[in-house]
């Protein structure tokens, strides 16, 4: 290997190793600049000093002397904060993350070859070298190549180490695949020889030795049933292995959206902190490279236009930091990512007067459009809800392409929005083109498709024990199960009686069980699952997870599991208001992951940050029940329940409190304030909300 060859190798792994460093630092900076405890400061400014040190050795070993001095000139700058464990200023992070840029844009143009068209680093960060540019390297005129500081979005919409360097593959990932390939090579052989069999039994059948090469051809069919059952098993094998490598967790995007975040609110004077869930799902890389641009986008939106100031925050009775909340969830070989924030919300008249005045549409068909139609506009290319242009928002570009994006990846986006709670965008996209296990059911004409892990048996009605009644129920391993008739569920026909020609699912999904009526069973089948289109209609309150098509003609409809759990719940003749609950906590993420439990149930959720709030939104806002925090600042979850119990209107409202310490003294206070029932918080972690919801319910 001659000398370019090795640079070029050593480039491309620094590339992969200092694109990590600078995602770990980058985190590590904007964790310092909220690290209110001197100890987690120290830790956070010595992880921060490992990587610049790593950075800046590394850098030079491989020959970039910009780059350790870049990184020289931040450890310098860093060192007195460090030696204190000091807490660090926004004006100083900004300059450090700035700094972190810079890094990341020489490290990729050297990479390319294009090292040589740098400008100074001095040019790039004044304030980091004084005004002067002592030691460092000459190079052309800053208007050459490198034009000084980049835009606050740029380091998210660029960095984030998703560069093809960072896609790294283990030692195991590789060893699996040398043993794949090496079955491969048996079966090959193997097929080679029942070849030649083959070709022996006809010589057989030729010479007249009829029975001898019927034998010898049975004994090839059986052999052949067997190879091709390896090969399937083999194919299933190496296609796992190949998703893992290509895979990545979708937490890998918490850095990039965290920047792109911090940036915001430090243009807009907001406060804000990003809550992500399911980070841990793998998914396609080039998934996460698609749906980057989109998250970004919809990050930036939600400070600027959801999130209120802290003053407006404080005084409508919220926190004065609001939160951006991004939930990943998979359904088969879909991927639900929620991006909600607890803002102001989007109004309705206000999208109807920015319309008219830039000309989207005619006065009389805004007139006429509801709700739904007038938050469809958000979507549409040069429509804008502000009238003055700044970095982040005016020009009528972002969310027309947020859509774009989504619709590449054949995927749909909807827009559901309270004024004064809160804006909640959900994307639906496919995982991949691969199949998903399914078990096709019918109703009438109809065929469903249920996700094969959310079936845990199937019995025939007419050997199954019912109860009596006007709505009976299944016995099933010695627990009694509501039965709900999928027909009801999904609006097919009114609810009927269990008959003795058809069958009963049994679904299971956290923690729940649910027997469901269908008119037959197919089997199982593997099919391509593909979102509905977006003018059907279909979000993420559909009971589909998208269509396919079923022995090659009938179309399928797959239902979502968690949908039909919910949705059996529900009492027949229940409304929207008395599907209506109200979460009490002093913590965002405690109201966050309430909020998504529930929801995800069905309920509409109204929030409140203390026990005063949550009696203001009760006297404006009747609810079904409430879910509260037994320890909140002020008024807390006992005060608020005897509170609640001594007014007429509420004194016969479901209340669930929710402990931390889930001590028989909490429960016994609880009791003698008049709460109904109890759950601790790792309850509640653990996916018992909607059970003890339903339970409360019941009683």
């Amino acid at each position: 290997m001659n000398s370019d060859d090795l640079q070029k190798e050593l480039m491309h792994a620094f590339e992969g190793e200092a694109a990590g460093l600078l995602s770990q630092a980058s985190q590590a900076l904007m964790e310092l600049e909220a690290a209110a405890d001197a100890d987690a400061r120290g830790q956070l400014y010595s992880r921060l000093g490992r990587c610049l040190h790593t950075l800046k050795g590394t850098g030079a070993t491989v020959g970039l002397m910009d780059v350790a001095e870049v990184a020289h000139k931040l450890e310098d700058r860093l060192a007195p904060f460090k030696s204190r464990a000091l807490p660090l200023a926004a004006d100083e992070a900004d300059l450090l993350l700035k700094g972190l840029d810079v890094l990341r844009q020489r490290i990729k143009a050297h990479a390319k070859g294009h090292g040589g068209k740098l400008v100074n680093p001095s040019a790039a960060l004044p304030e980091l070298y004084g005004g002067s540019a002592l030691g460092a390297a000459p190079g052309p005129a800053p208007a050459a190549a490198e034009a000084g500081a980049p835009r606050p979005a740029a380091a998210a919409e660029e960095g984030g180490g998703f560069g093809e360097a960072s896609w790294k593959i283990d030692e195991a990932q590789v060893l699996g695949l040398l043993r794949d390939v090496e079955r491969l090579r048996e079966h090959q052989l193997s097929l080679r020889d029942r070849r030649l069999g083959i070709a022996r039994a006809a010589t057989g059948i030729r010479e007249g030795r009829v029975e001898e090469a019927r034998t010898q051809l049975g004994l090839l069919e059986a052999a052949l049933a067997h190879d091709v059952e390896n090969a399937a098993t083999l194919v299933e094998l190496l296609e796992e292995r190949l998703k893992t490598i290509h895979s990545l967790p979708l937490g890998r995007l918490q850095e990039p959206l965290a920047r792109a975040l911090r940036d915001a609110c430090r243009q807009t004077g907001k406060q804000a902190r990003l809550a992500l869930l399911g980070g841990e799902i793998a998914v396609d890389k080039r998934l996460i490279e698609s749906l980057r641009g989109s998250l970004l986008h919809l990050v930036r939106n939600a400070v600027d236009h959801g999130i209120e100031a802290p003053e407006v925050r404080d005084a409508a009775g919220k926190h004065r930091e609001g939160v951006v909340t991004i939930r990943f969830e998979q359904e088969g070989n879909l991927l639900l990512v929620e991006v909600a924030d607890d803002g102001g919300g989007v109004d309705p008249e206000r999208l109807r007067q920015a319309a008219l005045k830039r000309g989207l549409r005619p006065q009389a068909e805004l007139k006429a459009m509801d709700e739904k139609a007038l938050l469809e506009l958000i979507f549409e290319s040069g429509f804008s809800s502000k009238d003055d242009v700044t970095q982040l928002s005016g020009r009528g570009i972002g969310l027309d392409v947020v859509r774009a994006q989504v619709r590449a990846l054949k995927g749909s986006v909807e827009l559901n929005s309270r004024v004064g709670q809160g804006t909640r965008f959900t994307l639906m996209l496919p995982l991949e083109l691969g199949a998903t296990p399914l078990m096709m059911v019918r109703v009438g004409a109809q065929v469903f498709g249920l996700p094969v892990g959310a079936v845990e048996s199937v019995l025939a009605v007419a050997k199954a024990t019912l109860s009596g009644g006007a709505q009976p129920r299944l016995d099933f391993r010695g627990q009694w199960l509501d039965i709900a008739d999928l027909g009801a569920l999904v609006g097919l026909r009114p609810a009927v009686a269990p008959d003795l020609t058809q069958a009963i699912l049994i679904l299971q999904n956290g923690g729940r069980r649910l027997g469901l009526l269908v008119d037959t069973v197919d089997g199982d089948a593997e099919l391509v699952v593909l979102p509905l289109p977006e003018e059907l209609g279909m979000g993420a309150r559909s009971p589909y997870a998208g269509a396919s098509l079923y022995l090659g003609a009938e179309l399928v409809l797959v239902l979502k599991s968690e949908w039909l759990l919910a949705r059996s719940i529900e009492a027949p003749a229940s409304s929207a208001l008395s599907r209506r609950a109200l979460v009490v906590d002093d913590s965002l993420t405690a109201r966050a992951m309430h909020r998504a439990a529930l929801e995800s149930g069905g309920f509409a959720v109204l929030a409140a940050a203390s026990g005063a709030q949550a009696l203001s939104l009760i006297e404006k806002s009747p609810v079904d029940f409430v879910i509260c925090d037994i320890q909140m600042d002020g008024m807390d979850g006992f005060e608020l329940t005897r509170r609640l119990r001594a007014a007429p209107a509420t004194s016969r409202l479901p209340i669930l409190l929710v402990t931390t310490s889930d001590s028989e003294e909490d429960r016994q206070r609880g009791r003698e304030a008049g709460a109904d029932a109890f759950l601790s918080k790792r309850e509640c972690a653990s996916g018992r909300l909607l059970q003890a919801v339903a339970a409360l319910r019941e009683r």
